[in-house]
């Protein structure tokens, strides 16, 4: 994975995000684990995690098209123009190939431009290990942050199509982020994706840490900032625009 492509991953991740939210969509509920098993099920059926599908220049995987559009070979080496297209319109916005360098991504637009790739003269094959889309989706949730301790949150959220599940609340000290209310959360893969970042706002800043990649585990921390009051209090929290890694490998010969 390349510099840009880490850089873009950490600011979804690991930054204040905040934006401003209109026509939110409240979709929050207190589930049951069957009821959390039962959100899930629905959203594997959206998107059927099925073995790759080959063709001459494409391999469909996870409900995700990769295409080798153009391949020009020279003395130097070898440059490719893929693009990427998912069944539930989500857009592309980078990819992870194997045994490339930050500099062989020549042009990364990614969406429907795709990117240009330069490979060694010896490589025979193209590999993708995986593909982030910015996809669309709302969720609020409503809480009464207390003025001390914990709460037991347990609420599942679905933002597009992607379930998070919120499980409890506490006030902590985190060195220079000051005395923050820290609220633990839960992701599971669906179908081959796994959600990896979206979008808050509603209460004072927040920084996002995780989900981590084997456990799914997270947390989310609230704390004041000029526009904002801190908490505690009653608080409706928006989430948007989830982040979406899908798992490959695509693997596509180059003749």
């Amino acid at each position: 994975m390349n510099d840009t492509e880490g850089a873009f991953k950490k600011w979804w991740r690991a930054v204040g995000l905040t934006l401003a939210m209109t026509g939110a969509i409240v979709l929050a509920v207190a589930l049951t684990p069957p009821a959390r098993d039962a959100v899930a099920k629905s959203i594997r059926g959206l998107i059927s995690a099925t073995p790759a599908v080959q063709a001459t220049n494409a391999v469909t995987l996870n409900g995700v098209t990769v295409r080798v559009d153009h391949l020009d070979r020279t003395p130097a080496g070898q440059v490719i123009h893929v693009s990427a297209t998912d069944i539930g319109g989500a857009s592309a916005a980078s990819i992870g190939v194997r045994g490339l360098t930050g500099a062989d991504y020549l042009a990364s637009a990614g969406g429907s431009n795709g990117w240009d790739l330069r490979l060694p003269p010896s490589m025979k094959t193209l590999i993708i290990d995986e593909i982030t889309f910015r996809d669309g989706g709302t969720a609020t949730v409503e809480l009464d942050i207390p003025s001390s301790g914990s709460i037991s949150i347990n609420r599942v959220l679905v933002i597009g199509r992607y379930p998070i599940w919120l499980t409890t609340g506490t006030w902590v000290d985190d060195g220079p982020n000051g005395h923050v209310f820290r609220i633990g959360f839960h992701t599971a893969p669906v179908a081959g994706r796994r959600l990896g970042g979206w979008i808050v706002d509603g209460v004072g800043s927040s920084i996002i840490e995780g989900p981590n990649a084997i456990t799914g585990d997270g947390w989310l921390e609230l704390m004041p900032n000029p526009d904002h009051s801190a908490p505690p209090g009653h608080a409706t929290m928006s989430f948007t625009d989830p982040i979406v890694e899908v798992d490959g490998p695509w693997v596509l010969p180059l003749g």
